[in-house]
């Protein structure tokens, strides 16, 4: 699935969208080991995206879990 590059690295760094974009604009972003200087869609399981020479890794997706629970059914890690 393709994302903006800007979403990924916001999701992977403390940085904002608009201090990535000044990054990109200086050259200090690579992807697949080719500097990028405008903004792109790329997609995290396939592409390599560098930040200012740091391999950023993509976030794993949680999963959510829904269940209808019947009385006394206990779903946590631990009983209170």
């Amino acid at each position: 699935m393709k994302i903006r590059i800007e979403k990924f690295i916001a999701d992977s760094t403390l940085y904002t969208r608009n201090e990535i974009k000044k990054l990109i604009s200086k050259g200090l972003v690579k992807v697949n080991d080719l500097i990028i200087k405008k903004s792109q869609s790329i997609d995290p399981k396939l592409d390599k995206i560098y930040l200012e020479g740091i391999l950023l890794e993509a976030r794993e997706e949680f999963s959510y879990i829904m269940m209808n629970k019947p009385a006394g059914y206990i779903c946590a890690n631990f009983d209170w």
